[in-house]
Order: C-alpha cells, then sequence, then structure tokens
C-alpha cells in the first residue's frame, strides 16, 4: 500500500503541483480516516492530526471527506466552494493557514464499487495559484483509479495470515476537554502505543468529535470503524457519547475490541463490490451453511442460491466455497492483486 501510495503521489505531483499531500485510507462504512500517509511539507509532522479530527468530523462542511463521498462530484476545491474566502473554512482557518501556512486545498475522495475507500488533500503554498476547474474535473477523474487501488490494497491486508494472538478489550473515557480520564488497567499498560493515537492521530479526533454529533442528534449512527495494527491485528473501535450526573454532556467512551473473521467478511464483501443478496450469501456461506440452509434462511430456492453463489465466485476469482474461506481469510492470491470482476 505504502509503495502504490508513493506513486501515486508522483504523478499527482506532475499533473497537479503542490507543496504537501496527505492521503487517508477511509473506513468504507463510517468514512472515518483508517491511516495517513503525507507526502512534501507533511512528512513527519502529525502534531495536529488529533485536532484535524476534531475538525473534520465534528464541523462537517462542503469540503469534508463525509460530504465530498456523498456529493455527485467527489472533488472540491476550499477556494473555489467559498468564492475567494478560504476562512470561511473553519478547518483551513483555524488549522491549515495558521499551523501550517498553506493557501488553497483541493480535497477528493477515492470511490469505487459503490464505496468510498479513500480521502486525498493537496496543498498549494500561500500566495499561490489557486486550484482551478480543470484541477476539480481531474481529480474527480482519477476518484475512480486510486479508489480501485485502495480497494484491492484492503483485501490484501485484510487476506494475511491470521495471528495467534489475543488481545482483551481496551475501554477509556475522553472528558469533554479531550483528556483521557477513565481507563481499563489493560488500555493503561497499552496506552504508550495505542490510546493516544487509536492507529492515526486523527482517528482519535474524529472518533471523539463524531461521538458528540452523535450525542447531539446531529447524525443517525454512533461512530464505528474497523483498523488495522502495526501488528496485523485488525480492530474494532466503537466511540459513544455519555453525560454525567451533573446533566454535563461531551464525554465519550471508547472501546477497542480484536476482530475475528465474523466482522471482517462483510468488509471484504464490500470491497469486492457485492450486491446485498450476494453479502447475505457470502456471510452464510463463511458461517459454514449449506446450499440448502441458506435458501431456507433467505427463503429462496437452492437454484437461486447457486446462481448467488456463481457470481460471487466469479467476483472473487474463485472457483468454490473453499477458495472464497481462504482467499478471504487466510492468504493473498494473484486474484487480489488486480481489481476483482465485476468490481
Amino acid at each position: 500500500m505504502a509503495e502504490f501510495l508513493a506513486d501515486v503521489e508522483d504523478l499527482l505531483q506532475s499533473v497537479l503541483p503542490h507543496a504537501a499531500a496527505c492521503v487517508g485510507m477511509l473506513d468504507p462504512a463510517t468514512r472515518l480516516v483508517t491511516s495517513a500517509h503525507k507526502y512534501g511539507d507533511l512528512a513527519g509532522r502529525d502534531e495536529h492530526d488529533r485536532d484535524w479530527g476534531l475538525i473534520e468530523y465534528g464541523t462537517p462542511e462542503e469540503t469534508s471527506f463525509i460530504t465530498l463521498s456523498r456529493a455527485r462530484v467527489p472533488a472540491a476545491s476550499v477556494d473555489r466552494i467559498t468564492h475567494g474566502d478560504r476562512r470561511r473554512s473553519r478547518r483551513t482557518r483555524d488549522l491549515i493557514e495558521p499551523r501550517f501556512g498553506y493557501g488553497d486545498e483541493l480535497r477528493w475522495v477515492a470511490r469505487d464499487a459503490g464505496s468510498t475507500w479513500g480521502g486525498v488533500a493537496l496543498f498549494r503554498s500561500a500566495g499561490e495559484r489557486a486550484f482551478q476547474e480543470a484541477d476539480v474535473v481531474l481529480a474527480t477523474r482519477l476518484s475512480s483509479i486510486v479508489g480501485a487501488g485502495l480497494r484491492c490494497g484492503l483485501i490484501a491486508q485484510m487476506a494475511s495470515p491470521p495471528h495467534q494472538r489475543t488481545v482483551a478489550p481496551l475501554v477509556w473515557i475522553v472528558d469533554r476537554n479531550d483528556s483521557m480520564t477513565l481507563l481499563t488497567p489493560r488500555a493503561q499498560q497499552d496506552s504508550p502505543g495505542i490510546v493516544p493515537s487509536l492507529g492515526p492521530p486523527a482517528l482519535a479526533g474524529g472518533l471523539v468529535a463524531a461521538a458528540r454529533r452523535y450525542g447531539r442528534g446531529l447524525c443517525d449512527e454512533a461512530p464505528h470503524c474497523c483498523l488495522r495494527l502495526g501488528d496485523g491485528r485488525w480492530v474494532s473501535v466503537d466511540a459513544v457519547p455519555i453525560s454525567r450526573r451533573d446533566g454535563r454532556g461531551g464525554d465519550v467512551v471508547v472501546t477497542m475490541v480484536e476482530m475475528g473473521a465474523s466482522p471482517i467478511g462483510p468488509l471484504v464483501a464490500s470491497a469486492l463490490g457485492l450486491s446485498h443478496r450476494e453479502r447475505e450469501v457470502t456471510r452464510l456461506v463463511l458461517a459454514g451453511e449449506t446450499t440448502a440452509e441458506i435458501a431456507g434462511r433467505l427463503h429462496i430456492s437452492t437454484y437461486t442460491v447457486q446462481d448467488h453463489l456463481k457470481a460471487v465466485f466469479e467476483k472473487a476469482g474463485v472457483h468454490s466455497r473453499r477458495e472464497l474461506v481462504c482467499k478471504v481469510f487466510f492468504h493473498v492470491s494473484a486474484a487480489f492483486a488486480e481489481a476483482p470482476k465485476g468490481g
């Protein structure tokens, strides 16, 4: 993935010159950032990532990754959206200009197979020419190309061999001032490496900000994402708002638990571009159910189940249930190095 994104950055620099860039992997279900790769002036800088997450997911605007993921056009220039008054963007006013000194920002999301897999931010230096409409059009055209690469990279990561280590759930509370006030014993033990950052620092801020928005009734679902840690483990992270006895709000409980095969399955199904019914059939196949059992559960004929399985096998590049299970959970094969058929 790192090599792929480095190649993408080289190509972007040749057609969309910029002083700095950041490419983040996004959870396709919630669009929370789960990893970040930085280039140019941003390389090696993460001291303000948590603040970025709090702004990005706490105050959605026209150029937020969540908004762009739902928009007809997946790209936007902050300068053009704000009609030349970039300080109308809180992200620009409170963070990008004062902390980094950048000018215009071109943002776009990488979409493929009906989902959003990444977010890209390109920055121009202060005083440099702002991004033009032609740049927005080019970024829009690149969206599905980069999205396909990120989607296949995700499949490759998720198909790596399972590890033997099992980790107990980690739970901690972030107060209204963004400080950790209570941790479980295991969270205290692991806090130097896991708790402060939750992967990329931006995710920590994003989870807390999104949970607070959920608590205020501004969104329908509490934030959740699947995250791959540095040692290869996949974990599920949830954040929910809580209120103190005195009625004050703003506190957030964050829970991290290790994921087994079952929770990972739906993400792979999404990456393969399966339909709703194909996902249901795949879920039951991964659970070990027979064709007759699947037909009974879904109230369809065995012939219809076989038709769905044929479509799933074609998209995954496999020929049997056993191959499907192996490719999803145990190893990476050549089929995952290419965009799956029908994706």
